[in-house]
C-alpha cells in the first residue's frame, strides 16, 4: 500500500499525478514508483507508461489504492474531450486497453507530449489536461503560448472552447454527434479526430447547445451479477459480482464486454463467441483464427452467409440485408435536412423533390447522406480550381493544391509545407490529410519512440541494444524497426551495429 496517496488536482493528468505520488513516496522515478506499487511483476524497463487515457496502469492503480475508476478516467484524461468525436466501438476498445484485455491491436494515444503554462505552474505546479488536449497551443486561461511559438486570436478562441468542452463531458458517440450538427450545417465523421471536429464546431455551435441538444445515449441493459456505481453512456462504472470494479461504455458492456477479471480467463476467440452471442442473429460457422482475419457468419434472418474480417463485425459491419430502407424510413431521414419529398426509391437511388425551389434530382441514398442539400439550387458538388484550393485550406491549413484538377472526382496534386507533393482525390484526402513523406516519421509508437530518442541530440548515435533497453521492447523488435526505418530513408547506417538519424528533408 501507499504510504501518502495524494488527492489530484483539478483538471491534473493521470501522469502528472502519477509523478507526484512518486515524490511524496521518497521516489523520484515515475517508473520505480509503478514497479514498486502499482506492477511489482514487472520489470522497470517493460513499464511504459504513457500520457493519455490508454495507460494501462490506470485499472491497476484504482485496484491498488482504492481510487474510483470512474473518478480517475473521468476528471483526470483526455476521453472526456476525445470520446464524442469517436465511434462506440473505437469508445469500447479504450475502455478495453485501460481496464481489460484489448480485442486486436492497441489504439492510437491521444496526447504524445505534454505542455505547461508558466503562469499557471506559478499558481499551483501540475501538468493541465486542457493544455494538452490535441490542437491546443495557447492556455485557455492566460492566453499564452504553450509550445514557444506565436499565438494567434483564433488559438485562444480554439483552446478556451475545447476547455470548456472537456468540462461539460458530453455523453455521445460520434454518430449521435454527426446527426446533431447535421441541422447547423456541419458534417462530422469519424475521421475528423477532435481537433478538426472542434475546428468545426467552434464558430457554429456552444458547447451548451451541443450538450442540451444531443439528448441521451445508449442505456446500460444490466444482467445479473452487475450494478452500476455511477457514470452512464460514454463512461460507466460498474461492480461485478466478483468484487471487480471496472468502467465500460453503455454499447461495450451491451455487446458483452463486460468483467475484465473474469473474461481474461477467456480465450479470445470465446470473447468473440460472447460477442457474437449479444449482438444477436448471427451464427459464427468457422473457427476464430485472429481479429484480422476472415470469420464465417450466417444471418439467421434472410440466412445469407457473410464471409467477413473479424475487425469489420467487431466495429459494425453487419449483413446488407440490413441496410435496406423504406420509403417510410428515408423520408423521415431526409426531411431532417430541409423540405424535402421523396418521389421515387428505387436499388438504393432515390429522387427527391426540394419543395422550396421546385426541382427534382436524382442520387444514391447513401450519397445524399454525405452532401444533403438540393443540387439544383445549391450544387456544391460542382468545384472550381479557386474553391478547391480553398477546400483544401480548410480541411488542413499545412497543405496547398498545386494543380491538375480537372472534374469533382479527379486526382490532383497537393504539396505540404515540408515541400512533399502528391497526388491524391478529395474524399481520399478528406478521410485522411496527411503527408505521405512525413507520415514515415509519425507510423507507430515504437517507431515515434526511436525518432523522439535519436532526435534529442544532433547526429546521436545509437545501437540495437540501446534502443531495445531505452524503449522496453525486445531485441529482435528493435532490430526489425531500425532496418525498416532504413528502407524509409529516416535512419541511415554509420558502423557496424551502428545507427542515425537523417537529416529531414
Amino acid at each position: 500500500m501507499l504510504g501518502t496517496l495524494l488527492k489530484p488536482y483539478e483538471d491534473e493528468m493521470l501522469s502528472s499525478w502519477f509523478a507526484r505520488l512518486a515524490i511524496q513516496n521518497g521516489i523520484d522515478d515515475v517508473k520505480l514508483f509503478l514497479q514498486a506499487y502499482v506492477t511489482p511483476y514487472k520489470k522497470k524497463k517493460f513499464i511504459l507508461s504513457s500520457d493519455s487515457c490508454t495507460n494501462q496502469y490506470l485499472r491497476f492503480f484504482c485496484e491498488v489504492t482504492g481510487c474510483s475508476s470512474y473518478e480517475v478516467l473521468a476528471n483526470h484524461t483526455e476521453y472526456a474531450a476525445v470520446a464524442p468525436f469517436l465511434s462506440a466501438y473505437r469508445q469500447t476498445q479504450i475502455m478495453l486497453a485501460a481496464f481489460g484485455t484489448p480485442m486486436g491491436s492497441s489504439i492510437n494515444r491521444f496526447i504524445r507530449e505534454t505542455h505547461t503554462c508558466k503562469e499557471c505552474q506559478r499558481e499551483k505546479p501540475y501538468v493541465r489536461i486542457s493544455h494538452n488536449l490535441p490542437g491546443v497551443r495557447a492556455c485557455w486561461k492566460h492566453g499564452c503560448s504553450l509550445d514557444g511559438k506565436p499565438v494567434e486570436p483564433e488559438d485562444i478562441a480554439f483552446a478556451r472552447y475545447a476547455h470548456e468542452f472537456l468540462q461539460e463531458k458530453i455523453d455521445c458517440n460520434v454518430k449521435q454527434l454527426s446527426g446533431f450538427v447535421s441541422k447547423y450545417g456541419i458534417k462530422i465523421n469519424p475521421f475528423d479526430g477532435f481537433q478538426k471536429g472542434i475546428t468545426k464546431l467552434m464558430n457554429v455551435v456552444s458547447v451548451e447547445d451541443l450538450k442540451s441538444g444531443i439528448g441521451e445515449n445508449e442505456k446500460v441493459v444490466l444482467v445479473q451479477g452487475y450494478e452500476i456505481i455511477q457514470g452512464n453512456g460514454v463512461i460507466t462504472e460498474f461492480k461485478h459480482s466478483c468484487g471487480t470494479h471496472f468502467c465500460m461504455n453503455a454499447n461495450g458492456f451491451n455487446l458483452g464486454f463486460q468483467c475484465p477479471k473474469c473474461q481474461k480467463r477467456m480465450t479470445e476467440g470465446e470473447r468473440f463467441q460472447n460477442y457474437v452471442d449479444h449482438v444477436g442473429g448471427y451464427e459464427l460457422l468457422s473457427p476464430y483464427t485472429g481479429i484480422g482475419n476472415i470469420v464465417c457468419l450466417r444471418h439467421l434472418k434472410c440466412g445469407a452467409v457473410m464471409n467477413i474480417k473479424a475487425s469489420r463485425f467487431l466495429e459494425g459491419a453487419r449483413c446488407t440485408c440490413n441496410y435496406y430502407h423504406t420509403p417510410d424510413e428515408i423520408q423521415k431521414t431526409i426531411s431532417q435536412f430541409g423540405d424535402f419529398k421523396l418521389v421515387k426509391y428505387e436499388k438504393e437511388k432515390v429522387t427527391i423533390l426540394h419543395r422550396d425551389c421546385g426541382h427534382t434530382f436524382t442520387l444514391r441514398y447513401k450519397n445524399f447522406l454525405k452532401r444533403p442539400w438540393c443540387k439544383k439550387c445549391k450544387p456544391r458538388f460542382l468545384r472550381t480550381e479557386e474553391a478547391l484550393r480553398n477546400e483544401i485550406k480548410a480541411i488542413a491549413p499545412d497543405f496547398e493544391y498545386v494543380g491538375g484538377f480537372t472534374n469533382s472526382a479527379s486526382s490532383f496534386v497537393i504539396r505540404h509545407k515540408c515541400g512533399f507533393e502528391f497526388c491524391r482525390e478529395l474524399y481520399e484526402f478528406e478521410k485522411n490529410p496527411t503527408c505521405p513523406q512525413c507520415q514515415k516519421w509519425k507510423t507507430g509508437e515504437r517507431r515515434t519512440q526511436f525518432i523522439e530518442y535519436m532526435g534529442k541530440e544532433a547526429d546521436k548515435v545509437v545501437t540495437i541494444k540501446e534502443m531495445q533497453e531505452v524503449c522496453g521492447t525486445t531485441y529482435g523488435n528493435a532490430k526489425r524497426t531500425l532496418q525498416r526505418m532504413i528502407s524509409d530513408g529516416i535512419v541511415e547506417r554509420c558502423g557496424r551495429g551502428k545507427f542515425k538519424l537523417k537529416e529531414r528533408r
